[in-house]
């Protein structure tokens, strides 16, 4: 099953990137913040993630906006 990502989720996985943390600990510090510690997100998933953020069509943007209108901010 395919679990959609989060505004906050990419935006830790973004941040984490940022700071040269390796992938596969990005997973782990994103299954253990937003997953109880399943293990949802894998480094391939940060890596579609990283690649949509810095190459993507405004996905990163759609997220933001979808975030905040769910969150009513």
């Amino acid at each position: 099953m395919r679990v959609p990502y989060t505004y906050p989720e990419a935006e830790a996985i973004e941040r984490d990137y940022d700071e040269q943390i390796p992938l596969g600990v990005i997973a782990e510090n994103v299954n253990r913040d937003f997953h109880n510690g399943n293990p949802v997100r894998t480094a391939n998933s940060v890596r579609y993630v990283i690649n949509k953020i810095y190459h993507g069509d405004d996905w990163y943007g759609r997220i933001e906006e979808a975030w905040l209108n769910e969150n009513g901010k």
